[in-house]
């Protein structure tokens, strides 16, 4: 957690005392979705144990997906928050920072060996969500978006961690992967710092008076209700192993960096939800504790 934490607050430093032309952002989201998390994927997925048991990590954030969306509706009708508050709301209440923040912390919390069911619940589940859902959200909720299918499908295909899962599936149980092991080990290891650093260096705080209100909403959803009623679906239908608790802490990650880029692109009240992922990722830090100590007594 040291660490986690090390990486983290170095972002921030880097935030303080970075010189724009550096462009370190775009440098290390870059170095994520083209280097370390597609490597990660190819090192990682071919040696998992494909079972009944895997299904949660692929059914859970999809019933997530259709559940929290109408728990967000009626907070903003009970709260009466306005059309781009329940956009905004819609995005970064409801998908998680499942690969920048839950691979490193699914490997802290589980060990490397369930690393690869983190990887599956960030690219069946949260990605595809985002690709699809968040398309959908920023459609009807910004008057500037538009919904394309055939662009949504192209982007889902060519995004390179998507290929390299495609890959790795299909060389599963194969050895290839182990000849490529010498360069795929070390930068898959690059994915914990750059992504810790990246989230560090993003994160911003400042949030309206106004808005105060839709920013406790979207914290209390994305970090508490989200993994509680992932622990009651594990309770009611699924073996409560291991994977499952994966699942369980992935649903209570803190808020998409992505998902928040998305909404302020479709210009979903941006300083609100920059502050819903500030505050939320840092809000996790203490909740997913509190949820890894509670799932242990199971």
């Amino acid at each position: 957690m040291v660490k986690i934490a090390l990486f983290f607050l170095f972002g921030i430093f880097l935030r303080v005392f970075d010189i724009k032309k550096f462009h370190l952002a775009k440098f290390l989201n870059v170095a994520i979705i083209y280097v370390s998390l597609p490597a990660l994927i190819l090192y990682k997925i071919p040696s998992i144990r494909v079972s009944t048991d895997t299904l949660i990590v692929l059914i859970m954030p999809w019933s997530l997906a259709f559940i929290l969306p109408f728990i967000v509706i009626l907070f903003s009708k009970r709260f009466n928050l306005s059309k781009k508050e329940s956009g905004s709301l819609l995005l970064v209440a409801v998908l998680g920072n499942t690969s920048f923040l839950g691979v490193p912390l699914i490997g802290m919390f589980y060990g490397e060996t369930y690393v690869p069911y983190a990887l599956l619940y960030d690219q069946l589940g949260s990605f595809l969500i985002l690709s699809t859902y968040g398309s959908i959200v920023t459609a009807i909720y910004s008057s500037t978006s538009n919904f394309h299918i055939k662009t949504i499908i192209k982007k889902i295909i060519l995004f390179p961690p998507f290929l390299a899962l495609m890959i790795a599936l299909s060389l599963h149980s194969s050895n290839i992967i182990d000849i490529f092991e010498w360069i795929l080990k070390p930068l898959s290891s690059t994915l914990v710092p750059f992504a810790l650093m990246s989230v560090g260096y993003q994160l911003k705080f400042k949030v309206p008076q106004d808005d105060r209100k839709a920013l406790i909403i979207a914290i209390l959803i994305k970090t508490i209700i989200s993994p509680t009623i992932a622990l009651l679906i594990s309770l009611a239908f699924f073996n409560f192993d291991t994977i499952t608790k994966v699942a369980i802490l992935e649903a209570g990650m803190g808020p998409m960096i992505t998902a928040a880029i998305m909404a302020n692109l479709a210009n979903l009240k941006p300083r609100l939800t920059n502050a819903i992922v500030g505050y939320g990722i840092l809000f996790s830090f203490v909740t997913l504790p509190i949820f890894y100590k509670i799932l242990s007594f199971f």
